[in-house]
């Protein structure tokens, strides 16, 4: 038979587990998921259609060949903010030559699979950088 513990020697135990827990949720990554701002802002126009629920990934020309440098998910009305890759932070776009793929993040649209393609993507823009945002759009369904 085993005897309750006097009340006062439980404190120390129960410090113990409060201070442990206050430890942990003061680490790095404890604060909850914290979204990344300030990529260069867009709008995804479909033509008679919902935009939102679509996943863009940018690409850009590097020694020969599209490489992806960044993405974004659409949001209600088609709005956007460009990330880099990882969502490690924001994605600012500089002057040059771009492609973007479409592919559903949940949306109801049916795409063409050209869109999915960076050789066959019909999204193809040149930025010069004193643009305000991004306007991409698309045609209706076929």
């Amino acid at each position: 038979m085993s005897y309750p513990q006097h009340p006062s020697r439980l404190v120390p135990r129960r410090a113990w587990w409060v201070l442990s827990l206050v430890a942990l949720c003061s680490l790095p990554g404890c604060g909850g998921v914290r979204p990344v701002k300030g990529g260069t802002p867009g709008v995804l126009q479909v033509a008679d259609q919902v935009a939102s629920d679509l996943q863009l990934t940018l690409f850009r020309e590097q020694n020969g060949s599209w490489q992806p440098i960044g993405f974004a998910t659409t949001r209600e009305g088609g709005r956007f903010e460009l990330l880099l890759p990882g969502a490690a932070g924001p994605l600012r776009l500089e002057p040059g030559a771009y492609r973007v793929t479409v592919e559903s993040a949940g949306s109801e649209l049916i795409l063409p699979p050209d869109l999915g393609q960076v050789a066959t993507t019909p999204l193809q823009f040149q930025w010069v950088g004193t643009e305000p945002s991004l306007q991409l759009s698309l045609p209706g369904p076929r």
